[in-house]
């Protein structure tokens, strides 16, 4: 199977969804045409501005993690953590992150007293993948 980078991805959905240019491609994601057309020549997301990520992801239908991710051992890396294991004292933000990962599939789980659902499950999941791959790369 062939593996994308992050500016191929790009320029497959432009191509798939039938833009004209990125212009075009970017008005219809409700993100910039040059934002994306500088995306369209990058290997991977660095730093970005995640409000035109999500923009972008939720008009393609996808997510971050599919759109971020170049192998697909990556996508579920993170493990399954039980919470009574995980000492006060932990120091490692990694086993905090694959915490709360685990924590959101749970059926009641709420933000800040409020109930969420699959859609903001889904978004915070995403917004904690791209926490961990961001600054992995930041660290490496």
């Amino acid at each position: 199977m062939l593996i994308l980078n992050v500016g191929e991805k790009i320029c497959s959905f432009k191509d798939k969804l039938e833009h004209k240019n990125f212009q075009d491609f970017g008005r219809a994601a409700k993100v910039s045409g040059d934002w994306i057309n500088e995306l369209s020549k990058k290997d991977k997301i660095k730093v970005t501005d995640m409000d035109n990520v999500i923009n972008l992801c939720e008009y393609l239908g996808i997510s971050i993690n599919q759109l971020v991710v170049n192998d697909e051992s990556e996508v579920n890396q993170f493990q399954d953590v039980d919470i009574a294991n995980i000492p006060d004292s932990c120091d490692d933000i990694g086993v905090l992150l694959n915490e709360l990962s685990t924590l959101v599939t749970k059926e009641n789980i709420k933000m800040d007293g409020i109930l969420m659902d699959e859609r903001s499950k889904q978004i915070f999941r995403d917004s904690l993948y791209a926490t961990r791959t961001l600054t992995k790369q930041h660290l490496l």
